[in-house]
């Protein structure tokens, strides 16, 4: 591999985001962006639930559990407790009912019908692409109207999966 590779994600731990950037270094090391903070050439090793990582010559070992969305660590007797986002597909269209597909994929498993009352958060269905599996969530609290999709079908990024009313 002959390019640096970089992935974002936003974490949040009480009501605070934290967006932690990760950039992949060719030596086998990791930069790290936790805010404005920044830690150069981290090297480590994951086994299991367990992460044991050089950081700026300290030796930390952390333990993570994860249950759905949530994700707890445990780094040398602290506890940081941190929740996925739900993610905003709506940004797209002015239709705050709609949720869109944020992906080309393949429609593997619906969760709800029509006429479920579900809460912000909860999972609506499964669409795999790139042999992995993306949970499509509630964007809020509300009753399916409609489902515009079927399980082992082909959607495409920004068409409407699912209707919601308040």
């Amino acid at each position: 591999m002959n390019y640096d590779q970089k992935r974002s994600i936003t974490l949040n731990n009480n009501s605070e985001d934290y967006t932690i950037t990760v950039t992949y270094n060719q030596n086998n090391t990791y930069n790290f962006q936790i805010g404005d903070r920044a830690y150069i050439n981290v090297s480590g090793e994951i086994n299991g639930a367990s992460l044991v990582a050089q950081i700026d010559g300290t030796l930390v070992k952390a333990v993570v559990h994860s249950l759905n969305d949530h994700f707890t660590t445990f780094v040398d007797g602290t506890e940081f407790e941190f929740k996925l986002p739900v993610p905003a597909y709506n940004s797209a269209r002015t239709d705050p009912n709609s949720l869109l597909s944020p992906i080309t994929g393949v429609v593997s498993k619906i969760e709800v019908v029509t006429g479920d009352r579900v809460e912000k958060g909860d999972p609506l269905l499964v669409i795999v692409a790139m042999k992995q599996q993306h949970i499509i969530r509630s964007p809020k609290s509300g009753t399916i109207t409609e489902i515009n999709c079927a399980s082992d079908e082909l959607v495409d990024s920004g068409i409407t999966l699912v209707s919601l009313s308040d």
